[in-house]
This record gives structure tokens, C-alpha cells and sequence, in this order.
């Protein structure tokens, strides 16, 4: 009696009407399962204030519509917080997958040591906390202190365990 039904499982389905006259008709609908898209955003866990991120997916999907509108397998961010996706297979199949970037952090840190050089002698630079990552001007890398013995700008970049981050200067005169 009614027009429509809704199924949820494969399989064969038949309809039977009969008209006002007697007449009788009858209709088969094949239903088949097919898959939903197999779905996985790769992404980094966080994003660098200043950096750029990627977040990206395969290629194969008939649509992919990203919650900042986009429509490529890619997406650029440059900004932390959650980030969905929904795509589509050529059967209309729609799957859905979102990811949380977490907001990193620069590291930050304080020069210790000299900032003056008496003729003949050396001064000590040094920070007041160690990284993962510490590259110096004078090519000394992994140390948290160095000896210099001229008067001009010392630079250091250090780098936490996140991958971020941060330059600082140190004028010996």
C-alpha cells in the first residue's frame, strides 16, 4: 500500500501493483552493498606558530569537500584546531573523517654569560635551558653554551621537541 520503502540490506526486491482494471505489473530492484570510501587524513599532530601544515588525503574519491570549503586532496593550514572531510565514491557513497591539529609552541629562552670581551680574553654565551635542536653562527651544534673571543653578534636557533622554532641574537662588544 505505500509507494516507497527503505532497506537496509542487500538483495532483491519486488513490487507488484494492479491498476483499477485488474492489470498487474511487477518490478524488480537489485540492491547491492557497496562499500563506503576507505578514508584516512594524514597529518602532522601540530602546527608552529608562523608555519604552514598539510593535511592531505588519496585522490581517488569522485568529490572531497574539506569544513574550509576546499575541494583537493590537499589542504594548506596555517592554523590549529579541527579540520573534517567528507568524500564521495563514484557509487554516492559519502564517508566522513576530521583531525584535531594541536597548537604548538616556539621554544623561548634567555642568553646567559658575557656580553663583553676585555682584548685577549673569551666570553661565554650560553642559554639558560637545553633543546633538542641547537645550531650556533659559529657552527657548533647540540651544546647550550659557547667561548668566543671577537666582538660582533652571535646567533642561535634552537629547536624544541616539537620542531618548532626560535632565533635570538647576542651582541659580545
Amino acid at each position: 500500500t505505500s509507494q516507497q520503502i527503505n532497506v537496509d540490506s542487500a538483495g532483491i526486491y519486488e513490487v507488484r501493483v494492479v491498476d483499477d482494471f485488474g492489470c498487474e505489473n511487477i518490478a524488480r530492484a537489485i540492491v547491492r552493498d557497496v562499500a563506503a570510501p576507505d578514508l584516512r587524513i594524514v597529518s602532522p599532530p601540530g602546527i608552529c606558530p608562523g608555519d604552514t601544515a598539510q593535511l592531505q588525503i588519496d585522490t581517488s574519491y569522485a568529490s572531497i569537500s574539506w569544513s574550509t570549503g576546499a575541494t583537493s586532496p590537499s589542504l594548506d593550514i596555517t592554523i590549529p584546531g579541527v579540520y573534517q572531510v567528507s568524500v564521495t565514491n563514484t557509487a554516492n557513497c559519502v564517508t566522513t573523517d576530521s583531525v584535531d591539529i594541536a597548537a604548538f609552541v616556539n621554544p623561548v629562552f634567555n642568553f646567559l654569560g658575557d656580553t663583553v670581551i676585555c682584548e685577549g680574553e673569551t666570553a661565554r654565551i650560553a642559554l639558560d635551558r637545553t633543546f633538542p635542536g641547537i645550531q650556533w653562527s659559529t657552527g657548533a651544534m647540540g651544546i647550550t653554551s659557547i667561548q668566543v673571543d671577537s666582538t660582533t653578534a652571535y646567533e642561535v636557533l634552537v629547536t624544541n621537541a616539537e620542531g618548532c622554532t626560535t632565533e635570538g641574537i647576542r651582541n659580545i662588544t
